[in-house]
């Protein structure tokens, strides 16, 4: 008997969380027929379900259409999730998660007119690992930390880098400023880069931009191998993961701003 009274209490939870993913997108006003008709359940338990969410203050009644929207509670909660997270533990939570993934360093960059700023790391457990301290400056113009900052920075701050002149660290790194542009014009069209022994022999990165809600770039997301190990696991595999990575960070950081 206890048994069965804790499954039909489970039960009804799964069909209120139901109920209240319905509300996405364009969909604010449901009525108890659409909410029927959407999860496939009975309109008298469609009924039970909404008024007890409406006591509670998840849904809100209109009474002159009689169709329900979500209620200030949603509020509430939102307001308790933003005060519990901060924008540095969500990033790390993502970039070990990615880690764990692809078994390689992350690292998670800023961009200056000076250089790129390595913010924070993930280290792969792997034994040959290649990594930049938090705090070392990482030169713009090649490897696919700096690159992936590089490509959105102002067009006056890149044609003074060329000014200055394209330091060669590898035989792959760019040089040439009209070659450069162009990279950085695929890079920004593509929205992530591949970089291959440009900064450092032997090591192939990976890098993703992390957006504000505007658009505007905020961090750098990327990760680095030795080449032999990271095309062993499929450079398309993990260019995935990274952008999906780079992703979640945008629309956590939009949703909690």
């Amino acid at each position: 008997m206890e048994k069965s009274r804790k499954s039909n209490e489970i039960n009804s939870i799964k069909r209120a969380i139901k109920i209240l993913n319905l509300y996405k997108g364009d969909i604010k006003y449901l009525g108890i027929t659409d909410i029927s008709k959407a999860i496939n359940l009975h309109k008298t338990t469609v009924h039970r379900i909404v008024k007890t969410l409406e006591s509670e203050g998840w849904l809100v009644q209109n009474k002159h259409s009689e169709k329900y929207r979500l209620g200030f509670k949603i509020l509430n909660i939102a307001s308790e999730i933003r005060n519990q997270y901060d924008f540095k533990e969500i990033i790390l939570e993502e970039m070990e998660s990615l880690c764990n993934q692809v078994d390689e360093t992350v690292m998670l960059s800023v961009y200056t007119k000076n250089g790129g700023i390595c913010l924070e790391k993930v280290e792969t457990k792997a034994v040959i690992k290649l990594t930049s301290q938090p705090g070392r400056n990482i030169p713009l113009h090649c490897g696919a930390t700096g690159k992936i900052l590089l490509a959105y920075a102002p067009e006056e701050d890149v044609n003074q880098l060329i000014k200055n002149g394209l330091k060669k660290y590898t035989e792959n790194t760019v040089t040439d400023g009209e070659v450069l542009i162009k990279q950085l014009k695929d890079i920004k069209r593509k929205g992530y880069v591949i970089s291959k022994a440009e900064n450092d022999d032997g090591a192939l990165g990976i890098g993703a931009p992390i957006f504000d809600d505007k658009k505007n770039l905020l961090y750098g997301l990327s990760i680095a191998g030795p080449i032999e190990r990271v095309e062993t696991k499929g450079v398309d595999l993990l260019l995935k993961k990274v952008i999906d990575s780079a992703e979640n960070i945008s629309k956590k950081i939009y949703l909690l701003r």
